[in-house]
């Protein structure tokens, strides 16, 4: 009975949310890319360390309780900020992070594309976020080398706050591992 109980309530709670969340992170990175090149940029490429470190943010987000508590700190000291979430979801392979998040109330009439839409023009018309999606990758060593510009994210629910949360993170390379 208990896992019949359980069964039923998870069908509950997912109905309350209906989007595709891998749906939306690929139109968001289309949307993205679309931006970057409209303006001469190189396109973006996912990186599942840097989503992985984004997911962190991400699942503690969907489960706060306020909408105080939106913030790029987290209460685990191991994942306090952004550069110690890099860190450890890429094993040192990255070491410092910008950090994306936005959050807002889910309307279940929008489509997968207009939700992706909405994130990347609230990060569009936030200084500093805006700078984050348009920050091109220089050849640090001055050697002439392209380098692909690599980026992660993660977009999840918080049921409590019925809140669409997006979380982006741009690295920087540990060149000296």
């Amino acid at each position: 009975m208990k896992n019949i109980l359980i069964i039923i309530l998870t069908f509950v709670c997912n109905l309350s949310y209906s989007q595709n969340f891998t749906e939306i992170e690929t139109h968001l990175l289309n949307v993205i890319n679309e931006e970057r090149s409209n303006r001469g940029l190189s396109a973006f490429a996912t990186d599942t360390l840097i989503n992985n470190g984004a997911k962190i943010q991400a699942i503690y987000l969907s489960n706060v309780d306020t909408r105080k508590k939106i913030a790029h700190t987290n209460e685990n000291p191991l994942y306090e900020f952004p550069d110690d979430r890099i860190k450890i979801s890429s094993n040192l392979k990255y070491i410092i992070s910008s950090e994306n998040i936005t959050a807002f109330n889910y309307d279940s009439t929008q489509t997968s594309l207009e939700i992706a839409q909405r994130i990347h023009n609230n990060f569009m018309s936030s200084t500093y976020h805006r700078m984050n999606v348009l920050t091109e990758v220089h050849d640090v060593f001055n050697k002439g080398k392209t380098f692909t510009s690599y980026y992660g994210h993660y977009i999840t629910y918080n049921e409590k706050l019925n809140l669409i949360i997006a979380v982006q993170m741009y690295p920087t390379e540990n060149f000296n591992k």
